[in-house]
């Protein structure tokens, strides 16, 4: 009979909760979606330049310091955006 088998049938106590692993509830959608924009999307945007689109037209961003300064403007939203997520998920959970 091993460890296990003994705390399930009840001659060894089971170990006190601090040791016990505590599982990390997995990511959610937003949180994917806002990781992969951090990861793909805004270096893509200093690297390549972008398109902005409204309902009046588009505006063309070159690649140069505009991009780059754009690009880090929505970095910072996006991981204050994940940094949410993330504890809410932590609140919640």
């Amino acid at each position: 009979m091993d460890y296990f088998d003994q705390i399930a049938t009840g001659v060894r106590p089971p170990p006190p909760p601090s040791t016990r692993i505590v599982t990390v509830q997995p990511s959610t959608e937003k949180e994917l979606q806002l990781g992969y924009a951090l990861a793909k999307q805004v270096p893509d945007m200093v690297h390549r330049g972008f398109i902005i689109e409204t309902a009046y037209g588009e505006i063309v961003i070159e690649p140069g310091r505009h991009a780059d300064a754009i690009a880090a403007a929505v970095r910072r939203a996006l991981e204050a955006q994940l940094k949410s997520a993330t504890s809410k998920k932590g609140r919640t959970a």
